[in-house]
Formats: C-alpha cells, sequence, structure tokens
C-alpha cells in the first residue's frame, strides 16, 4: 500500500508541475516548446519525482500518462478524444520504461532523463509535425 501511495504521489506531483510549467512555457515561447523543451521538463518531473519519493520509475510515468490522458480525453476534438487518450497512457509508460532501462544499465538517473527526454521530443515531433 506505501509503494502505491508513493507511485500516485510522485506521478500527480510531476503531473502538477509538469501542468504549471508547460503552461507558462507555451503561453510565452509557443509551440516549439513541444518538442524543445517540454519533454526535457516532463521528464526529469517523472523521472527524478520517482526517485525522490522512491516510487518505481515505469509506473510513476504511467500515472503521469493517466492524468495527461484524462486531460487530453476532456480537451481534444471528439474525434480525437480516445485516441489521445490511450495514446498518452502508452507512450508515458514507454518512455518510462526507457528510462527505467537506461538507470538499469547506467545506473545514472541523468542518463534516463536523457534517453526518455530525446526519445519524448521524437515522439512529440511526430505527433505535432512541427518541422519549426
Amino acid at each position: 500500500m506505501r509503494q502505491v501511495l508513493l507511485v500516485i504521489s510522485a506521478g500527480l506531483s510531476a503531473s502538477l508541475m509538469g501542468f504549471l510549467i508547460s503552461s507558462a512555457l507555451l503561453k510565452s515561447m509557443g509551440n516549439r516548446v513541444l518538442v524543445f523543451y517540454i519533454p526535457a521538463v516532463e521528464e526529469l518531473l517523472k523521472t527524478l519525482g520517482a526517485v525522490i519519493f522512491g516510487a518505481p520509475v515505469v509506473p510513476a510515468h504511467f500515472v503521469f500518462g493517466m492524468v495527461e490522458g484524462l486531460y487530453d480525453l476532456y480537451s481534444s476534438p471528439p474525434d480525437r478524444s480516445f485516441t489521445a487518450f490511450v495514446l498518452s497512457i502508452v507512450s508515458h509508460t514507454l518512455l518510462g520504461t526507457a528510462a527505467w532501462l537506461a538507470i538499469r544499465v547506467s545506473g545514472s538517473v541523468f542518463a534516463a532523463v536523457l534517453a526518455s527526454t530525446v526519445l519524448h521530443s521524437l515522439w512529440n515531433r511526430i505527433m505535432t509535425e512541427y518541422t519549426g
């Protein structure tokens, strides 16, 4: 039960801080932050948050994906909302898996954040078709 609470705390904390930071970045810098800055912010918050809370990395990323997915479900156009919901959950869980693997291989949280950030940036570039 303690582990579940740690996972939920890490994921929700990262979600809240990520939403606030991402919103501010989008307002001040525009859509390019979706590819260049937001992935770094989110991966740092999710991975480091899990480490700080002593929670497993992949489930913390999953919780973040659930929160983002719920946001997408209610804020996306109706014809895309369910797909956006599922993709948020799956993509953040896979990014968490990449971070976990990087930690396992390198022993470095920095390497985990870097690896998942690069993958997240590529994912966002593909999803947004941003070429900036």
